[in-house]
């Protein structure tokens, strides 16, 4: 059969040549047939009907702890986790670790035996995504560029760069708004890299998990949001009560105190939600969701953990006061 699958899909990465036998065979047949023949793996032997339709599996190793009088369908796996031609490559890969499996067959649209893809195929595709998702984590999106010029590279990261800088400079225009506010209490100002890096480390590890389950083809998107939600509630409680204290016991002003306590809790669940919404955006528009944990994502964190962080001091500074 003509293979048509894309570069990237589970039936570009099969091999065709692995070891199968019917439902009737016999231990001592099968042991026979895959010593006889040369194949690409011999993890797993597929068994399948007269139509090419897979019926069930079994191990190399459990073949040969069996009696050879005895019938591979007494002994074989039946609810066998098979992927279709097109699957993406990705998913195939997650799927075999998540079932700690060696090979993962793969079936056609009518749902004929094609062949599997190996253990080999699958670390080879774990490398591949890891390496595009940390690229497409900084705005690149080609993959293949060791070799190319330098100008080249550089027009590929620009772009975001310059993302970047827009929002930086848009950033200073908030800061300098409430420039009053931090002549008069200077340490709100010297506590602004702290509340933007809480943001953004929580932030990463949000986006980075949400982006890896959405392989998954059983995914809720709304559970795992209401998870997440929680998750952060959580995480800002004891992260706001830690500054806090610990703010209060160096410095002892209550006003401070609670402005930090108060605007890293609002930060870390606005940065937990925005974590998610972004690449839930991106995917809805068909861009890779790799792509909103960059730059983009980072300066529009970075914005609102500042109009957060500066609203909140007005709020509880003016009560203060």
């Amino acid at each position: 059969m003509k293979n048509n699958s894309h570069k990237e899909n589970a039936g570009a990465k099969i091999i065709t040549h692995v070891p199968t036998c019917k439902e009737d065979s016999l231990v001592d047949d099968v042991i026979n047939k895959i010593t006889k023949e040369r194949y690409q793996f011999l993890d797993y032997i597929y068994v399948i009907d007269e139509e090419k339709r897979i019926k069930g599996v079994f191990s190399a190793r459990d073949l040969f702890l069996r009696e050879k009088s005895e019938k591979v369908s007494d002994f074989m796996e039946q609810n066998v986790i098979c992927v279709k031609e097109f699957t993406d490559q990705e998913k195939v890969a997650i799927l075999a670790l998540k079932k700690k499996l060696k090979a993962v067959p793969v079936l056609d649209d009518n749902g004929y035996f094609l062949g599997a893809v190996p253990f080999s195929a699958i670390l080879c595709i774990q490398h591949h995504e890891h390496r595009e998702d940390i690229l497409r984590s900084v705005g690149i999106v080609e993959e293949n560029n060791q070799f190319q010029e330098a100008s080249s590279l550089a027009w590929l990261r620009l772009p975001w760069l310059v993302l970047g800088l827009i929002g930086g400079i848009f950033a200073a225009q908030i800061v300098s708004l409430f420039e009053e506010s931090l002549k008069e209490y200077f340490l709100i100002a010297a506590f602004i890299p702290l509340i933007l890096y809480m943001a953004s480390a929580v932030g990463a590890q949000t986006q980075t998990l949400y982006i890896r389950s959405l392989v998954f083809a059983d995914f809720e998107t709304k559970k795992y949001f209401l998870r997440e939600v929680r998750i952060s509630v959580v995480l800002a409680f004891f992260l706001s009560i830690i500054l806090s204290l610990l703010s209060f016991f160096l410095f002892r002003q209550t006003a401070v105190s609670l402005v930090l306590g108060v605007s890293l809790s609002l930060t870390i669940i606005a940065a937990v939600f925005l974590s998610i919404v972004i690449p839930f955006i991106f995917q809805k528009m068909k861009i890779d969701p790799a792509l909103g944990s960059g730059p983009f994502a980072t300066i529009f964190a970075d914005i609102t953990s500042l109009v957060i962080y500066f609203f909140v001091s007005l709020w509880l500074l003016s009560i203060f006061s």
